[in-house]
């Protein structure tokens, strides 16, 4: 029997890979690593049943990126009979599947096919509150749009985070999200940005202290910076045509939230100032990458001009 689980969910695909093992628990476990084995070996070992275990669960990884997958697929369908048989489960694990293959085509036929894509959007949102309420917790309205700003779409990542903030508090709200997780980082940077643009030297020397003392790496604290400015240029410029945040989110792939917090924030510069800052900050980029200068003083300067 054939089961297809592929998608760029690799933690949905995991829980998949899970929840099968557990169905089949009486069947003995092997897997190959399918980009390298060689078709006479990849043959010999679905042909060859155990003596002591008749009952086989075969995970088979990231076959389509062999560069014999149409040999393998030919095989395959020569072999159907094989893989039909009730005592082998072979399941197909794909994680970054190439679907112009002729033995993806094949495996997309099986009647047990699990596609499993980065979650967005709605579905994403409903995962979060999912895993909550398993978890026994809940999650505040607000508390869930801080989480969701951090456009974050890899599960295991979110897992580790309402983990620990599950762990701190059964109810997750908006200060416990910007106490404890990485989201609070993104915030930190806005409320940096923002302390910038209104001239607040003190306040935006204080977040920029916090984050140096928190042990963010200067290099990736100024990417970050970089990437905020990048965004107010984008959303200045886009809501010269447009004021609905649903629509800009949409036209620059941005969430809405983070398009709402945004919109308050380019008040307080001018097309000419964001035009500057973000040149500045590559020029600063470019000479931390070929200078001994220490980013610290380099990025206390640029907050405190």
């Amino acid at each position: 029997m054939i089961y297809f689980v592929y998608g760029m969910d690799n933690y949905r695909a995991k829980e998949k890979l899970k929840e099968l093992r557990e169905k089949y628990a009486d069947f003995e476990w092997q897997k190959i690593e399918g980009e390298k084995i060689s078709l006479d070996e990849l043959s010999g070992r679905i042909k060859s049943a155990s003596l002591l275990s008749p009952k086989r669960f075969i995970v088979l990884e990231n076959l389509t990126l062999n560069k014999a997958q149409k040999e393998i697929s030919q095989f395959f369908n020569g072999n159907q009979s094989a893989l039909d048989n009730q005592n082998d489960i072979f399941v197909f694990f794909e994680n970054k599947a190439d679907k112009k293959t002729s033995l993806y085509k094949f495996l997309s036929q099986s009647k047990n096919k699990f596609e499993l894509e980065n979650l967005a959007g709605a579905e994403l949102k409903k995962w979060i509150l999912n895993y909550a309420q398993k978890k026994g917790g809940q999650i505040e309205p607000q508390a869930l749009q801080e989480i969701l700003a951090g456009e974050q779409s890899d599960l295991q990542f979110l897992a580790l985070e309402l983990d620990k903030l599950l762990a701190y508090d059964k109810k997750i709200t908006a200060a416990s999200v910007n106490l404890l997780t990485a989201a609070s980082f993104d915030t930190n940077i806005f409320n940096l940005t923002d302390a910038v643009g209104a001239g607040d030297k003190a306040r935006a020397l204080k977040l920029l202290n916090y984050q140096f003392n928190s042990g963010a790496e200067p290099l990736y604290l100024l990417s970050m910076i970089i990437r905020q400015f990048r965004i107010l240029i984008q959303i200045k410029e886009t809501s010269l045509k447009n004021n609905n945040y649903n629509l800009i989110a949409k036209e620059l792939d941005l969430h809405p939230f983070v398009v709402q917090k945004t919109i308050s924030q380019i008040k307080k510069y001018s097309f000419e100032e964001l035009e500057h800052k973000y040149a500045e900050l590559l020029q600063i980029d470019l000479m931390l990458k070929s200078s001994k200068i220490p980013a610290e003083v380099v990025l206390t300067k640029f907050v405190m001009e």
